[in-house]
């Protein structure tokens, strides 16, 4: 079973259909049980990093996320999803994030408009299973900075070069949201799904 974490942000019922029109059965849910028992992870996100992680925190699912990343199941996280997989952020000083991945969310320099919303394409860095140069769609005002430069699997440009897929083990970040990119936002989740 493929659990949503519901942790107090939106975008959950549209990533809920994007897999129900995929005839993929998924989980939203709060339940520490049914997350304990989950095959796979979705760690949805639109909002702020510092309410996501209090969130996470006040529902005890931030150590358990933790539990469940370390034994190796997929994880999925979707824009601020992603973000949350990084130590700090920006957004939020002072606020730890779950700490998988190192390195720190930053802010989009005042060159360029924020925030970063529509299309725009990923270019791959690295063979994951699915196609180069596609276009999916953005909302967000802060951007991952690995520590690392191994853990990026695609960049997006948008006045700079930012990374737009993490992958790190089982764990993987996309920036974009698949369940607003239309064919190629369903054929990612789809092979993200079956993988």
């Amino acid at each position: 079973m493929i659990v949503i974490l519901n942790y107090g942000v939106g975008n959950l019922l549209s990533i809920e259909q994007a897999f129900v029109r995929l005839k993929i059965p998924v989980l939203v849910s709060t339940s520490p049980k049914a997350i304990f028992r989950a095959q796979k992870i979705i760690l949805p996100g639109v909002g702020s990093f510092g309410e996501a992680m209090r969130n996470l925190h006040a529902l005890s699912l931030a150590g358990l996320v933790r539990e469940k990343a370390k034994s190796g199941i997929p994880i999925l996280g979707i824009c601020l999803g992603m973000q949350l997989f990084f130590e700090e952020s920006e957004e939020d000083e002072g606020m730890g994030g779950l700490g998988f991945i190192k390195g720190k969310v930053k802010k989009f320099p005042l060159s360029v408009k924020i925030p970063h919303l529509g299309w725009n394409q990923v270019a791959i860095k690295k063979i994951m299973g699915f196609p180069d140069r596609q276009y999916f769609y953005f909302a967000h005002s802060y951007f991952c900075s690995p520590e690392l430069p191994d853990v990026i699997v695609g960049e997006t440009d948008y006045g700079l070069a930012f990374p737009s897929i993490v992958a790190q083990g089982n764990l993987l970040g996309v920036q974009f949201h698949p369940e607003k990119s239309g064919l190629r936002g369903s054929e990612f989740l789809k092979w993200w799904a079956t993988c």
